[in-house]
């Protein structure tokens, strides 16, 4: 699984234009069979703020979706940002089961062992 996420910051008067433009973004992405899932997030302590989270199945998906008019859409709204936008790609490995357990089980014994204090968030 991959994750990219572009958090970017539209000057007031772009906004109302940036998110008509993002959703209509967004919209293809549903169908495309890669895409395991998308957000749009709104940063509430900094106006005009946004995030955009993609989720896909595979990196060839991915690809096609870079390589895409409508990811060329996606830069032509990224050009409209007051400053530069934040792109990031993650490869995520999901865990479930028994393995959950035991990473879960493994990361108690080494806070415990080694005196880790939990942050809160």
């Amino acid at each position: 699984m991959f994750t990219t996420t572009m958090r970017f910051v539209l000057a007031p008067e772009r906004r109302k234009e940036g998110l008509r433009a993002l959703r209509a973004f967004v919209g293809p992405l549903s169908v495309r069979p890669a895409c395991a899932g998308y957000s749009i997030l709104q940063d509430v302590e900094e106006e005009g703020a946004y995030l955009l989270v993609e989720r896909w199945r595979s990196i060839e998906g991915l690809k096609r979706h870079i390589q895409s008019d409508s990811f060329r859409k996606l830069l032509a709204l990224m050009e409209m940002a007051e400053r530069r936008p934040e792109f990031r790609l993650e490869s995520v490995q999901p865990v479930e089961g028994i393995e959950l357990l035991t990473l879960i089980r493994d990361l108690e014994g080494f806070i415990a062992r080694n005196g880790v204090e939990e942050q809160a968030n």
